[in-house]
């Protein structure tokens, strides 16, 4: 008898894709105030496209929603970390995941803490939906709650990019315990960043510390 070959994620159904998005949404601890979206594309039997986050992305926000009205997190607004590297994920699929998590906030359900889209096929109109999530992260009065992290890097996010990024970062760095403050942690090293323009739109409390000569590096800490 030959082998069943596996359904091709594109063409589950939506009962599959609420299954895959349970799935995929966890606690990450026994405290329940973090909840983690599981989307590496190693994870999966080949990497998630564009499409694939554009028809997971509102059962994941159900998903979401229904892991943090169980248990410790009932209440109280949950962190939320998002683990989506090593994907195919364009444009259209980051636009449509970041709109996700905007609403994710503005329903008071969960605040992302950490973004991972590296290694993915993010171009510049992808970095301002992340900008824009960043942004609207970016509440007076609810600093905790503020994206912290931000991983990028292995994309192809231009000069434009960059720049709305830092612009979304323009609040940061945000206050953190006491008297101290904590920036926004932004990777964008491998992208199509051109280097020697770089410095012209970088704030200049941004800049990381070099460690070393990397060739290609663009890495910088929105806020330092």
């Amino acid at each position: 008898m030959e082998s069943q070959i596996p359904e091709p994620i594109a063409s589950l159904k939506a009962s599959k894709w609420n299954s895959i998005a349970k799935n995929s949404v966890q606690k990450k601890n026994d405290r329940g105030d973090t909840i983690v979206i599981y989307l590496e594309g190693t994870s999966h039997e080949r990497p998630l496209s564009d499409e694939d986050f554009i028809k997971i992305s509102p059962f994941l926000k159900l998903a979401v929603q229904d892991v943090a009205a169980d248990g410790a997190v009932k209440g109280r607004l949950a962190y939320l970390d998002v683990k989506a590297q090593c994907n195919a994920c364009g444009d259209a699929g980051a636009r449509a995941l970041c709109n996700m998590l905007i609403e994710l906030r503005e329903a008071n359900v969960a605040a992302v803490r950490a973004i991972h889209l590296w290694k993915n096929e993010l171009g510049d109109e992808g970095a301002c939906a992340v900008a824009d999530l960043v942004a609207a992260s970016a509440i007076d009065g609810a600093e905790r709650f503020w994206v912290a992290e931000v991983h990028l890097s292995h994309n192809n996010i231009t000069l434009a990019g960059a720049h709305a990024l830092y612009r979304a970062a323009s609040k940061y760095p945000r206050p953190y315990i006491g008297r101290s403050l904590a920036p926004l942690w932004l990777r964008l090293e491998y992208n199509a960043v051109d280097l020697s323009r770089l410095d012209t739109i970088m704030p200049g409390h941004c800049k990381a510390e070099r460690r070393g000569e990397r060739q290609g590096s663009a890495a910088a800490a929105a806020g330092l």
